[in-house]
């Protein structure tokens, strides 16, 4: 259980209130919000906070909860924007929370926030947002990032590119070419979610520390187009190709304390 003074606690909080209104482009902090992460291990609500307070998070999605400011897994956390409160995980133990927004037309927006731990205990923060549509391909937005904080200059630094490896259709056993000549396919709703929908979308860890990436073109949804296309049709054999060549659906990684990053599993 990580205890806090609730009057340091009230201090750190207030400034990131005032930093939503400021709209810190720069993601400086102050003093006391450097010493708080220096000498205390904050949690995964701590540093959710820094990525609202970072403009990283939407200001609509702000936490609260409803025994005051110990951060205890006992704690019923709501996200609200003043008006809707949306359906809120906080995993403290796990280090995990996400966030689901549903609108009535079964659209949902989610952020998921990790935080992670080298072998030194230093963190690393993964903040994932994804768009959920009722379509065919299932995806229209799915934004991965990853942050730490530099206590040197004061910092939340973004170091997506340092933490995740590089993945591309080939690793699933297809290829950007393959998969642009699905272009032909003349079904609207596919057609519509090709040239719209993202390639993959992600789950990150709330047990354990494997990070899952999942195609948007699954083999299942391609099975089920084939179905309403005339099987000796061009269409159709564009289909089988790209479907033939397909090995998996999805990709595990996993972290590497050592080198504070993930590698495929």
């Amino acid at each position: 259980m990580n205890i806090i003074p609730v009057a340091m606690m009230i201090l750190i909080f207030a400034s990131y209130g005032h930093a939503a209104d400021t709209k810190n482009k720069e993601c400086l902090f102050n003093a006391s919000q450097i010493e708080f992460f220096s000498s205390n291990k904050p949690n995964i609500v701590d540093y959710y906070r820094a990525l609202q307070y970072c403009d990283v998070i939407d200001s609509d999605y702000t936490l609260f909860s409803d025994k005051g400011p110990l951060s205890t897994n006992d704690i019923q956390w709501i996200t609200s924007n003043g008006q809707d409160v949306y359906p809120t995980i906080v995993d403290i133990k796990n280090g995990f929370i996400q966030v689901d927004n549903e609108s009535g037309d079964g659209t949902t927006s989610s952020i998921q926030i990790v935080l992670l731990r080298n072998a030194k205990g230093e963190a690393t923060v993964g903040y994932y947002h994804e768009l959920r549509v009722p379509l065919l391909l299932g995806h229209e937005k799915a934004d991965l990032s990853f942050y730490r904080l530099d206590k040197s200059c004061g910092k939340l630094v973004e170091v997506t590119h340092a933490v995740l490896p590089q993945i591309t259709l080939t690793d699933f056993g297809t290829n950007e070419i393959e998969y642009q000549r699905l272009n032909f396919i003349k079904n609207a709703e596919f057609h519509h979610g090709i040239e719209n929908a993202v390639l993959f979308y992600y789950e990150l860890p709330r047990f354990g520390t494997r990070l899952i990436v999942n195609r948007t073109l699954t083999k299942s949804r391609l099975h089920t187009l084939m179905k309403s296309l005339p099987t000796d049709s061009t269409e159709s054999e564009i289909l089988k190709h790209y479907y033939n060549q397909i090995e998996t659906d999805t990709i595990k990684l996993k972290w590497d304390k050592t080198r504070s990053l993930f590698v495929i599993d």
